[in-house]
């Protein structure tokens, strides 16, 4: 078993036969770590997503589990290149896509991001997962919590936790390496189901609409989401203490039906309480997003210049 922490991998070190170079620690999660790499062969940036290690009878179960993932094909989805297990290790080599993990961006802003966008951004992953159904009919996350959401430059949310379908960790596991109230309660007995990713999904906006973690419990009980100022539409507040809730059986179902509550919030007319929440979002990404794209792209232009050079 190997005792190697995730995101200690140096720059310079070099994985998949010398394919990629490892440039940059991006982010690092308990479960996982993200790193800019330099594709050798192709003379590009791309993302290394490094998943928590494991034995290697594991790892080699992961990569079969992992092989239709390089075939998916969907125009929101950042291409998936290849997956390699080096050091009894599952390695997920994606198209390079600048930006932050949800997570890193609450730390970073003394706001909650405004509603339409914070809807946008749980909508574009309940898609994915919607997508994901239909093609891997037997995966569900569990994990959709603000450390396995990134949001790109193209301000496109990019699902990151893999480790539950791939087996490289218990839905157990997952639960005990993360806050409480992040993921549905019933990993920690080791279930997980379409209804289990919603309600990550659903702590997720929670965090997002009221820059406080969910902590788990009755969601009925709750009163953040009644004090954002300017206030959230009611139907908004309603579809994610459904999310909350704590029996399965009371949450959405799936990911569709969840997603499709928040489009009905987001197409519904402001009501007058709500001030100017739908009406004053830019049209672009959100100065967030927009700083991030500065940011990566220089990085991204340098690593360039310094891969042309070797």
């Amino acid at each position: 078993m190997m005792t190697r922490a995730v995101g200690t991998l140096t720059p310079g070190t070099l994985l998949y036969q010398g394919r990629y170079r490892i440039d940059l620690l991006l982010a690092t999660t308990p479960h996982r770590a993200i790193y800019r790499a330099w594709n050798l062969a192709r003379g590009r940036a791309s993302t290394i997503i490094e998943l928590a290690p494991s034995t290697d009878q594991v790892a080699t179960r992961a990569l079969a589990l992992a092989a239709p993932l390089v075939q998916l094909d969907h125009p929101a989805l950042t291409g998936f290149q290849v997956v390699f297990v080096e050091q009894e290790t599952v390695f997920i080599g994606m198209a390079f896509a600048g930006g932050q993990l949800l997570d890193r961006i609450m730390d970073e802003r003394l706001a909650p991001i405004q509603p339409a966008a914070a809807v946008r951004w749980i909508s574009q992953a309940a898609e994915m997962l919607e997508f994901f159904a239909g093609s891997l009919p037997t995966w569900h996350l569990g994990d959709l919590s603000p450390t396995a959401l990134f949001v790109t430059v193209e301000d496109r949310t990019q699902i990151l936790g893999f480790e539950a379908p791939l087996g490289v960790l218990s839905p157990t596991d997952i639960a005990a390496g993360l806050p409480p109230g992040s993921v549905a309660p019933e990993l920690s007995t080791g279930q997980c189901d379409a209804r289990s990713d919603v309600y990550s999904l659903a702590a997720s906006l929670y965090l997002l609409l009221t820059r406080q973690h969910w902590a788990g419990g009755d969601p009925a009980t709750e009163t953040a989401l009644g004090a954002v100022t300017p206030a959230l539409p009611r139907p908004l507040i309603d579809a994610v203490r459904r999310g909350l809730a704590t029996d399965p059986a009371a949450r959405w179902q799936d990911a569709a039906a969840f997603n499709g509550a928040l489009l009905g919030v987001m197409a519904a007319p402001a009501e007058a309480t709500t001030g100017n929440w739908w009406e004053s979002m830019p049209a672009e990404p959100e100065s967030d997003t927009q700083e991030m794209q500065r940011v990566d792209l220089t990085d991204a232009a340098a690593a360039g210049a310094a891969a042309a050079s070797i």
